[in-house]
């Protein structure tokens, strides 16, 4: 290398949704979400709901620690570089991260992120951040991962935790409906509906196969759940489907079906239990901290069935590990065809 000329590095940027960390940064996370203040009565539901959740998102704290674990697991397999996190609503938000690395001489950038599936709200949302950054960071190059849910330790967390909570309900098999769920998103802002779709078919197909569950396809209706159309085995001796939450107001076709017309349905034929695995999220979210585990929880003892689910991998050793070992692939390509790290 030419003295005085300062060798490109790598760095890694681990880009998420985000979420307020306080009450008070409800407003502005809204703001940013929906692109105007959002109106009093609003703003007073959604900070009702987070201080249900502790007064703010878990998000940004896990997102944090993910980021600290894989820094640290990469060091020890020999790789020091810096990773640091990246939010599309909150701070610190993409482009700024992106900014502090170059700001550092970094020229290299590998981009994971914490959305497993590809969606236009999630992961196009966060490569289109990080378009809008790079013309003003030339000579930067960003390289990106696939999709978590490509990795093994993913879908073998989800099922370990799928075990677990299955255990806990000491219900026979038969009684107890599995629902693997996934956030419910507009068809019309599905780029390719089917790729969203069918990601969670492979995933849920996998973690069933793992726990002995019966082989799935796709169903327009069932013996023991009349009038629900999906992916899964219902009417077997261990029956499961797929299905989505956290539906939104917004007028207009949703995926479905949304887990709540499961429940009921569920309920009225008998099904004592229903157990949720909530395949669509790496980490827990307002959406499975409150969505789930309030809404869905007191509407499963309405119906008077018992109800418990599966924590997302958040900063699992196993997850941190393989996204690691993804990193360092990249690096040492990088390295063989330019001769840079």
């Amino acid at each position: 290398m030419t003295a005085g000329i300062h060798e490109p590095r790598t760095a890694v940027l681990v880009m998420a949704y985000g979420g307020p960390d306080c009450l008070e940064a409800v407003g502005p996370f809204m703001c940013e979400l929906i692109g105007r203040e959002p109106v009093g009565p609003m703003l007073e539901r959604i900070q009702s709901r987070y201080a249900q959740i502790g007064g703010k998102s878990p998000l940004p704290e896990i997102a944090a620690d993910m980021a600290m674990a894989l820094e640290s697991r990469l060091a020890s397999d020999g790789l020091v570089i810096p990773v640091r996190v990246g939010f599309r609503y909150t701070p610190p938000k993409i482009g700024d991260t992106l900014g502090e690395f170059y700001d550092a001489d970094i020229r290299h950038v590998i981009a994971v992120s914490l959305s497993p599936f590809e969606s236009k709200a999630t992961n196009t949302a966060y490569m289109c951040a990080v378009e809008e950054a790079l013309p003003g960071l030339p000579g930067l190059a960003v390289t990106y991962l696939p999709p978590l849910h490509t990795l093994d330790a993913f879908v073998e967390l989800h099922a370990q935790e799928l075990r677990e909570a299955t255990d806990r309900l000491d219900t026979d098999p038969g009684d107890v409906l599995t629902v693997f769920t996934a956030h419910s998103l507009p068809v019309e802002d599905l780029q390719n509906p089917e790729l969203y779709a069918s990601g969670l078919r492979v995933v849920a197909r996998e973690i069933a196969a793992r726990l002995d569950m019966p082989s799935a396809a796709e169903f327009t209706d069932s013996a023991r759940l009349p009038g629900i159309a999906s992916f899964g085995a219902p009417d077997s001796g261990r029956p499961w489907l797929l299905a989505y939450q956290s539906k939104g107001q917004r007028p207009g076709e949703w995926l479905g079906p949304d887990i709540e017309d499961v429940m009921s349905v569920a309920a009225e034929s008998g099904f004592a239990a229903l157990v949720v695995s909530p395949i669509g999220f790496a980490t827990e979210h307002m959406e499975t901290r409150y969505d789930l585990d309030i809404v869905e929880a007191d509407r499963a003892r309405e119906l008077g069935i018992t109800f418990d689910r599966g924590v997302a991998p958040n900063d699992a050793p196993e997850l941190i590990a393989q996204i690691a070992r993804s990193i360092a692939e990249v690096v040492s390509r990088r390295s063989a065809d330019t001769g840079e790290r």
